[in-house]
């Protein structure tokens, strides 16, 4: 088994030709895997800036949804039943008007399905009760510091 100098040069060539091979696949391979890192990383971008743009409108979402809900009133209690908006406008008025003596516009009224009993609420910064045995709003004079029972 003696190898002549010849034979382990060709034999070391071929083992070089086939590392270089090797190599080229592999800088082909690493070539490619960059470029779908760097697809990935501009997939990542583009995500970030449509997840900025989704919290900036679910922000004003919010926002306008407490603005809108900022000057609402529930009134439980007042039943009209099968009544048209507009008759259920006029019964609202009517019960601001005689129980409170405050004028008000009703720019959209509707009905909800369900039933909110309070005990005590403030309306610009007045204090009322609800009189359960005269089924009237009144005025609360007492000077009672915790509402939050």
């Amino acid at each position: 088994m003696n190898m002549t100098n010849e034979e382990i040069m060709k034999d070391t060539k071929e083992l070089i030709n086939e590392v270089n091979e090797m190599n080229k696949i592999y800088r082909e391979e690493i070539k490619q895997l960059k470029e779908e890192n760097l697809k990935i990383k501009q997939e990542m971008v583009e995500l970030r800036v449509k997840m900025i743009k989704i919290e900036e409108i679910e922000e004003r979402l919010e926002v306008a949804d407490r603005k809108d809900r900022k000057n609402n009133i529930i009134i439980s209690g007042l039943e009209i039943p099968n009544a048209t908006e507009k008759e259920m406008e006029d019964n609202v008025k009517h019960f601001f008007e005689n129980q409170l003596k405050i004028k008000i516009s009703v720019p959209k009224i509707k009905e909800i399905k369900v039933k909110i009993g309070y005990q005590k609420l403030i309306i610009n910064g007045q204090k009322w009760t609800w009189n359960t045995k005269s089924s009237e709003l009144e005025r609360d004079n007492a000077n009672t510091k915790n509402w939050t029972n």
